[in-house]
């Protein structure tokens, strides 16, 4: 499997995407699609909070709704979330994260 991303950290519109959303940097690839109407599937970690709660989530799709508007190369679907996570051992943690499509705009 392919996890090399098409879309680039530094490129503009993901540079929109993290300031409007207040996700850390670091566009992670969360899958790869191998067939004629393929997207690229990526997520992003936030260390803002660890449990999303309903507006968390509304305020997320507004600043997507806002990216998409401004953005000029690509567009962004929100997919879902996922709450900061912890090992049962405590050996290692995850961020809370979203997850999102991302396509050339037409």
């Amino acid at each position: 499997m392919n996890n090399t991303l098409n879309i680039k950290d530094d490129h503009a519109d993901v540079v929109l995407l993290v300031r409007n959303t207040g996700a850390s940097t670091g566009l992670r690839s969360a899958s790869s699609f191998g067939h004629k109407n393929a997207y690229e599937g990526c997520y992003l970690r936030t260390n803002q909070l660890r449990y999303w709660n309903s507006d968390d989530i509304e305020e997320l799709k507004q600043a997507f709704t806002k990216t998409n508007e401004e953005s000029q190369e690509y567009e962004f679907e929100f997919k879902d979330i996922c709450d900061y996570e912890r090992e049962y051992d405590d050996d290692r943690d995850w961020p809370a994260s979203f997850s999102f499509v991302v396509r050339k705009k037409n």
